[in-house]
């Protein structure tokens, strides 16, 4: 929750509903999924940079990391019904490597 920036309970729940969620919408019965440290920190720094940047004073950190979240799966659900699955097969390494070394 704290790499998020958003309450405990908060967080404590999204764990329990995501794979949840997955034992009804999941393919692959080996995946492994839950809250993870790269994902919490790129949505704590999303967040942190919302509230800092003040366009949307109105909005708490929950609401803004909920609102990503979102947006991401309404992105995740596009790229599905549009068969965009190529896209993740060939980026998702030269991504990951990227995002964990630090490097272009």
């Amino acid at each position: 929750s704290a790499l998020a920036h958003v309450p405990p309970m908060q967080a404590l729940l999204s764990s329990c509903f995501v794979p949840l969620a997955y034992l009804f919408f999941g393919a692959s019965p080996g995946l492994a999924v839950g809250p993870e440290a790269s994902a919490s920190i790129i949505t704590g720094l999303a967040v942190q940079s919302a509230i800092d940047s003040g366009q949307f004073p109105y909005l708490t950190a929950s609401q803004l990391a909920t609102s990503l979240a979102l947006l991401a799966g309404i992105a995740a659900v596009a790229m599905a019904i549009l068969r965009a699955g190529f896209v993740d097969q060939i980026l998702s390494g030269f991504l990951l490597t990227g995002f964990v070394l630090g490097t272009r």
